[in-house]
């Protein structure tokens, strides 16, 4: 289970990282459904990652990371 959640962390990592990239070379807006997304699912990848670490500090910018992206997707549909 140990490597999965250290898979898990980098798959999230990449995610953000490979999103934060697409906007910045504009290849997806930062109000795209896969912007979003990415920075969504990445964000709780590596939460779980920082969660079975303990470390704290690094799981609160993951759950608002995360809870700033879902208001972006519900954004997105409205």
């Amino acid at each position: 289970m140990k490597k999965f959640v250290e898979i898990a962390g980098w798959l999230g990592t990449t995610l953000i990282l490979g999103a934060f990239a697409a906007n910045v070379f504009a290849i997806w807006s930062n109000e795209s459904l896969f912007y979003l997304s990415a920075n969504a699912l990445g964000a709780a990848l590596v939460g779980w990652n920082v969660f079975a670490k303990k470390s704290w500090p690094t799981l609160a910018l993951e759950i608002v990371w995360f809870f700033v992206a879902i208001f972006g997707i519900v954004k997105f549909f409205a």
